[in-house]
């Protein structure tokens, strides 16, 4: 909320787990709001968030400005970080083959 109160003139995206969170953010000023997976850890919803920006809209190797939370108070921003976003996806992990019973 406190980055879409400025006249930036760049699109701000916002990943939530939560459908309310995300209907909220939308009505902010330059912010189109995506649903993601819950995620166990801030790099798992960054991560969530990075595949959107590579897949739906392209954004592989721009410079981007991330703010994110994990507090227990709602809302709270406790992380800024600057960087550039990889060449393309994320490769899917390796699959895993069941062991044979018994063993």
């Amino acid at each position: 909320r406190l980055v879409s109160k400025e006249q930036l003139f760049v699109p701000i995206y916002a990943f939530s787990p939560r459908e309310a969170v995300r209907r909220r953010l939308t009505i902010l000023r330059d912010v189109v709001s995506y649903l993601v997976p819950k995620a166990r850890t801030v790099e798992d919803m960054i991560q969530s968030g990075d595949d959107i920006l590579l897949k739906e809209i392209h954004l592989a190797g721009a410079a981007i400005v991330e703010t994110s939370g994990m507090t227990p108070m709602e809302g709270a921003t406790n992380t800024l970080r600057i960087r550039r976003l990889a060449a393309g996806p994320r490769p899917a992990p390796p699959k895993r083959k069941p062991k044979p019973a018994g063993t």
